[in-house]
Parts: structure tokens; C-alpha cells; sequence
């Protein structure tokens, strides 16, 4: 930390800014007050709960409830722990309750799915503070978690050539490489062409590890040609091209994806459902879709599909029914 050249005498984070004095941690900036005295009272409550408090307790147990995680599971858990940190920020870890996620639950309760990665987050705290002694119990154990709706939201044919249509070049070549192989998009743009092998193109999930060999197809070659078109003279490392020869940005084809689905006029498409949408298609044509996805079981798969595919029935014929009151 550099030393302060003006304001010598305030504490450590503390800063004057508009007749007002101001905690900044990790970004946020927390008022204490206009008058020097009441701000540092201020500041000595907040740092009398913050010091061995929760804290402090998510801080120690971050790095232990992450390590060995994908990035993108490290990335999730953190944002749930800088938000626990906030929600909790005026408790010492032995005053937790179970009652207190009951109100974290209510108050998050339109956002079902973050509120419990938080307390799940959460438990992994919990059990770090047991396992070091620094609580004699987890208070999530038996915790309830909120109903999280499975998404039943299906692509048909007609919107996804819709939304290609209207969607960038880009976008064009992450939907095409996405429907022929059935991956996430951040696995898609994280192919290199070392990955396009003779027998197929190789895939690595982010998210569990899994590592599939998609044989070619001639829908998978297509949209892998598209791609390495797309590069022109100058080819990068990456098989979708990014900016120079950096890896082309998640951010910037969700981006791509929501124009296109505005000017398309398709309502209520998420970019995931592009996944669904392939397993779905696998599946109706007779292909593993659970080999597809690197699901690890049959259960798995058909818990992801559940709701997406559309039930196929066949109704009675009336002149049937005619048939047979007419012999009565």
C-alpha cells in the first residue's frame, strides 16, 4: 500500500471525498459520516465485526473451496463469496443461524438458483470453520434450498435460422459449431486448430473436465471450415478468430446474441438453449446425446433434456368413435 500524501491521520482505506468520509474496500464505498469523530467511531464498529467476523472466516476459506476447481467454478464461487461477505458483513462466524439464510433466501427469493449457490458457498465455509476449529457445527446442515424451474424454453428450426440470419459473422460460426457438436459457447471458443484432428475435433469442458472426440460430420466440418475461413490471410492459434491474436470474448457474442435476437423478433432464446437444442436433435435422430454433452450418466442427460423435447402424440380419429356407436 502507498503512503498517503494528504489526510495523513485517517486510517488505513479511509478516505475524505465531498465533505464526507468514506470506507473503500474491494471497490464498494461505505459513508461514515461528516464529521471526523463519528466517521472513526463508525470505522471501529465496522472494523470490530469485519476482524474475525465472516468476513475474514470467507476470506481464509476461499482458497480452499476452490482449489482444484474449473475457472469457471473458481469465478462463480468468488462472486457468491463477495456477496455473502456483503450480506453478512456484521456477523462473527458463531452467530450465524439457520433463520439468517431463511431471510437471505426470502430476500433473494426471485433469484432462486443464485440464493442457494450463496448458501451453498456458503456450507463449504462452514465446513472449512469446522474442520479448522473455529466453529463447533455447520448451521446449514438441513438447510432448505429455494425451487429452482427447469428451464423449458426450446429453439425450434425456424428461430435459430432466424437468429443466424440476422446474427454477425461471428455469431453465425459460435451457433453452427454449437448445434454440430452440442458444446457450451465458452468451450467452443476456447478450440485451437491443434484440436481438429483426423479423427475428429477435440473438446475439453471447462466445467467438468470431461474430455470428448466429436467424429466429423458433415455439418461439424462445415462450420469448423466457416470458422477457419473467417480468419483470412492471417490465421490466430484459435479456431474461432478473435481480436488479433487474442481468444474471442464470451461477452462479445452474448452480446451478438441478444441484437440477433431482437432483430430477428425471437423472444425469450437464451444463447445456452443452443446446447439443449443440439442434444435434443442428437437424440431425435438416433445419436447418443449423453456421449454428446460428456454427461457421466444416462440420468444426467435426460434431467437436462426434461421439458425441452416436444412430446409427440396422436390423437383419436371421431370417425372411429362413429364406427363403433354405429355397431351399438
Amino acid at each position: 500500500m502507498r503512503p498517503r500524501k494528504v489526510n495523513r491521520n485517517l486510517p488505513p482505506c479511509v478516505y475524505l471525498r465531498h465533505g464526507a468520509y468514506y470506507l473503500v474496500k474491494r471497490g464498494k464505498w461505505t459513508r461514515l459520516g461528516s464529521d471526523l469523530p463519528a466517521a472513526l467511531a463508525e470505522y471501529a464498529r465496522l472494523h470490530f465485526v469485519t476482524v474475525g467476523g465472516m468476513v475474514d472466516l470467507i476470506e481464509q476459506a476461499l482458497p480452499s473451496i476452490t482449489a482444484g476447481k474449473a475457472p469457471k467454478t473458481v469465478k462463480l464461487y468468488t462472486l457468491a463469496c463477495r456477496q455473502a461477505q456483503d450480506i453478512f458483513a456484521e456477523f462473527a462466524p458463531d452467530q450465524i443461524r439457520a433463520t439468517h439464510f431463511a431471510q437471505m433466501r426470502r430476500a433473494l427469493a426471485d433469484t432462486p438458483a443464485w440464493a442457494n449457490r450463496i448458501q451453498s458457498v456458503c456450507r463449504l465455509v462452514f465446513d472449512f470453520a469446522v474442520d479448522n476449529e473455529l466453529i463447533d457445527s455447520n448451521p446449514l446442515i438441513g438447510a432448505k434450498r429455494l425451487t429452482e424451474h427447469a428451464r423449458t424454453r426450446r429453439i425450434t428450426t425456424q428461430e435459430f435460422e432466424a437468429i443466424r440470419d440476422a446474427g454477425s459473422e461471428r455469431l453465425r460460426i459460435c451457433m453452427d459449431l454449437a448445434h454440430a457438436s452440442g458444446q457450451r459457447i465458452g468451450d467452443i471458443l476456447s478450440r485451437r486448430r491443434e484440436h481438429c484432428r483426423p479423427d475428429g475435433l477435440l473438446v475439453r469442458q471447462e466445467k467438468t473436465g470431461a474430455e470428448i472426440l466429436l467424429s466429423w460430420t458433415p455439418s461439424l466440418i462445415a462450420a469448423v471450415e466457416a470458422a477457419k475461413a473467417a480468419h483470412g490471410a492471417v490465421a490466430s492459434m484459435w479456431l474461432v478468430k478473435g481480436v488479433g491474436s487474442a481468444k474471442q470474448g464470451y461477452q462479445s457474442i452474448w452480446k451478438d446474441w441478444r441484437a440477433a435476437c431482437k432483430k430477428a423478433g425471437v423472444e425469450g432464446a437464451n444463447i445456452h438453449d443452443l446446447r439443449a437444442m443440439s442434444a435434443s436433435d442428437a437424440k431425435a435422430q438416433g445419436l447418443d446425446a449423453q456421449s454428446l454433452l460428456g454427461h457421466t450418466s444416462a440420468r444426467m442427460t435426460e434431467r437436462y433434456l426434461r421439458d425441452r423435447e416436444l412430446k409427440v402424440a396422436v390423437g383419436p380419429s371421431i370417425g372411429q368413435n362413429r364406427k363403433v356407436l354405429d355397431r351399438s
